[in-house]
């Protein structure tokens, strides 16, 4: 698992009214699959 971060580079929207600001307070989540290894999990067993 790999953890990284970009709010200071791209915000989901302007700072500039409250409404902005409570926007760019939240957190995501996202969870992507390395599929190779996704693959091998999958795979037959020996």
């Amino acid at each position: 698992m790999i953890a990284a971060g970009r709010s200071e580079n791209l915000p989901p929207t302007e700072n500039n009214s409250d409404k902005g600001r409570s926007l760019n307070r939240g957190t995501g989540i996202v969870i992507i699959p390395q599929l190779d290894q996704f693959v091998k999990l999958m795979g037959p067993k020996n």
